[in-house]
């Protein structure tokens, strides 16, 4: 909520560069790109779950690992995309 808010009420004072703007909403994109494919292998490792319970210990693991990217991911995106407030 706080950081709505912000974004709304923050007056930018065009201290990022277009180049550097420009790199860094790559560098979304490209976070984006990985958490959708990290969502992918938790899918696939739900099913796989459901068709080999042997291993569901195994697949509980990596499903932890690839959660943990994307909150780190998505906490990145936060701070780029209040980095580009000033652009």
């Amino acid at each position: 909520m706080f950081k709505n808010l912000f974004k709304k009420i923050y007056k930018s004072r065009k201290t990022v560069s277009k180049e550097e703007a420009d790199k860094l909403n790559k560098d979304i994109s490209n976070l984006e790109q990985e958490i959708d494919n990290r969502t992918k292998q938790i899918e696939k490792f739900e099913t796989l779950i459901q068709e080999d319970p042997k291993h569901k210990k195994r697949y509980l693991e990596r499903i932890h690992v690839h959660k943990k990217f994307i909150k780190e991911h998505m906490d990145e995106i936060q701070k780029i995309e209040m980095f580009l407030l000033d652009s």
